[in-house]
């Protein structure tokens, strides 16, 4: 993964150079296709993701899109404004972190 200082422009050009490439040095799921910013592993239910998204077939950024790009587009898309709730998915793993925040 990149420098997290990068710019979502030189990382949108650097995401379009690795598709192209066929994904030598990221996971296409690494950074969000809409803004270029980072992204984590998430999920949301189907019906919510295409309230926001469209059909499959209509999918822009090859349906992959950070949590914040993501309620923006579903409340765009269904005049809807809600709090989103993150949880962690099972199994979650702890690592626990030393003062200094160097991890054990």
């Amino acid at each position: 993964m990149s420098d997290p200082m990068r710019t979502p422009e030189d990382v949108l050009a650097t995401m379009a150079a690795q598709r192209v490439a066929g994904w030598p040095d990221w996971h296409p799921e690494d950074y969000c296709h809409r803004c270029g910013g980072r992204n984590a592993s998430w999920c949301v239910d189907s019906d919510r993701f295409n309230a926001a998204m469209g059909q499959p077939a209509e999918h822009r950024w090859n349906g992959i899109v950070c949590p914040g790009c993501f309620v923006e587009l579903h409340e765009a898309a269904t005049g809807l404004t809600a709090s989103w709730r993150l949880v962690p998915d099972t199994p979650f793993r702890h690592t626990a972190v030393r003062r200094g925040g160097n991890r054990e």
